[in-house]
């Protein structure tokens, strides 16, 4: 008679879930002469009810086409910190409900480019079983640092100006834009659709939106009116932020069938 063999074969499910941590604040922007050097506190809180360890790591980042942050490895990009950001700790222990505080010092470069930017990032990974279940809590948050010299100008220009009309006959404006300044922006965008006599048909704004140096953005602005075939003028300002300074633009608008 042959011989049976069952082999018990078990299977570990793994289910990734996030474990929360808060991190404040979320944003520092310096602005500081060049080999100054400043210091502030992050504070870490574990808002759950595991003990975690942090590990503490620095990274270049940049924005790609969707305006999405992308982290790359510390001293990448020219606008790394590498060499000018110091933290402590780098690693450490935090009990549920405990807060730890985290040093972090910068100091500014005197050569271009005139803005550094870094991003800190706090990762923790905890698991935990139940049965044959093995949950993994991943934490991955992070502060992200904009470091500008005192030096740096600041600057946006329209490039072009366009429009679609959609199947629904909705119409979106698009402005094509460029940072052609040192440092990062904070840009809020009014516009408004006037008629040949100067009657406003129609207002909006898009806000705070951030464009770093040299980057290329597209602000696409709808229309939630019906406005008719002809001529118009679309007449606004792209305004910086929690500043007085201001780029207008009044560019001639044709909607025809």
């Amino acid at each position: 008679m042959k011989k049976l063999s069952i082999f018990l074969v078990f299977l570990f499910t793994i289910h990734v879930a996030t474990a929360s941590l808060l991190v404040e604040p979320a944003k520092f922007e310096f602005v500081l002469n060049g080999l100054e050097k400043t210091t502030e506190a992050i504070r870490v809180t574990n808002v759950t009810q595991l003990p975690l360890v942090i590990n503490v790591n620095a990274y270049d980042w940049d924005l790609n086409e969707n305006g999405d942050l992308e982290s790359n490895k510390l001293g990448t990009l020219d606008s790394t910190l590498s060499g000018h950001i110091q933290f402590n700790p780098r690693r450490f222990s935090i009990a549920p409900g405990q807060t730890q505080i985290v040093r972090v010092t910068i100091t500014m470069p005197e050569e271009k480019p005139l803005e550094r930017r870094s991003i800190i990032f706090f990762e923790s990974e905890q698991s935990s079983f139940s049965g044959n279940i093995q949950t993994i809590f991943q934490t991955l948050i992070g502060t992200t640092i904009y470091a500008t010299n005192k030096k740096a100008s600041s600057s946006v220009e329209v490039l072009a100006f366009e429009h679609t009309v959609d199947d629904e006959n909705d119409l979106t404006l698009h402005m094509f834009t460029q940072n052609t300044g040192e440092a990062h922006i904070r840009v809020n965008v009014s516009y408004g659709i006037y008629d040949l006599g100067n009657q406003l048909l129609y207002s909006g704004d898009v806000v705070d939106t951030v464009l770093l140096p040299e980057q290329k953005h597209t602000f696409h602005l709808p229309v939630e009116e019906n406005i008719l075939f002809g001529l118009y003028n679309v007449i606004g300002r792209i305004t910086f932020t929690d500043t007085m300074n201001f780029v207008p633009f009044n560019v001639p608008l044709t909607i025809s069938d």
